[in-house]
């Protein structure tokens, strides 16, 4: 049988270093140096325009929720908009769409 999921309050309340060190990322207990270079590997290799994201792989619904903010929060940040059409543009769309319309099939 499966483990039960955790819950949204219980994933939470982990400490700010569980939810940093991802089972992906996780390394023996005898071995914290090596988690310690990871962090700093992650650190100093993000920047403003490509940033790193380390998310908990072992709950999929808790990724998935994660990475899907992280997308949303970056393209709110972009300021997307569609472009401006002239009057000549729309004008040669126009007749762009009555060409297609008449064409044989």
């Amino acid at each position: 049988m499966p483990p039960k999921p955790e819950t949204l309050p219980a994933l939470l309340a982990r400490t700010q270093r569980e939810r940093r060190m991802p089972p992906l990322i996780t390394v023996a207990s005898d071995e914290p140096l090596l988690a310690l270079e990871a962090q700093d590997a992650i650190r100093a290799t993000a920047t403003r325009d490509a940033p790193w994201f380390v998310v908990p792989a072992d709950n999929k619904w808790f990724l998935r929720l994660v990475v899907a903010a992280a997308i949303v929060e970056a393209m709110e940040g972009m300021k997307l908009a569609y472009p401006k059409v002239t009057d000549a543009q729309e004008a040669d769309l126009a007749r762009a769409r009555e060409l297609l319309l008449t064409e044989k099939k």
